[in-house]
């Protein structure tokens, strides 16, 4: 459980802007040379910024859609967010099954963004 958890805070750090950086832009724009220089001070363009829209909080209840299920069956599985899968396309999420155990990777998950912490955590 901490690598996915050291991994998605090494991704949160490279996508947020940093003061420190030229035009308050994110390590992974300074690293990709996105910034240019325009009338003696660095700017990033508008068509470089990348959409962040997709991050989520990492800990949180997600419910993945359940592949194979029978008529009556549940239609999704509660489960913990985990990150990110670096092996996989765009857009999918990688969740541990919390009655299982197991993990699970998914495009089709719902975020329950409200509750981060366990319940054993929340004293």
């Amino acid at each position: 459980m901490w690598y996915p958890a050291f991994s998605h805070a090494a991704q949160t750090y490279n996508v947020t802007p940093h003061s420190a950086n030229p035009a308050y832009a994110s390590p992974r724009n300074v690293w990709h040379h996105r910034l240019t220089e325009i009338d003696g001070q660095m700017a990033l363009h508008d068509d470089d910024k990348i959409d962040e829209s997709f991050r989520r909080c990492f800990g949180c209840d997600a419910y993945v859609r359940v592949e194979n299920r029978t008529m009556f069956g549940k239609r999704s599985a509660k489960c913990i967010f985990l990150g990110y899968p670096p092996d996989h396309a765009d857009g999918t999420y990688e969740c541990v099954n919390v009655e299982t155990g197991r993990s699970c990777v998914s495009r089709d998950v719902i975020f329950d963004e409200r509750r981060v912490l366990p319940d054993s955590c929340a004293e």
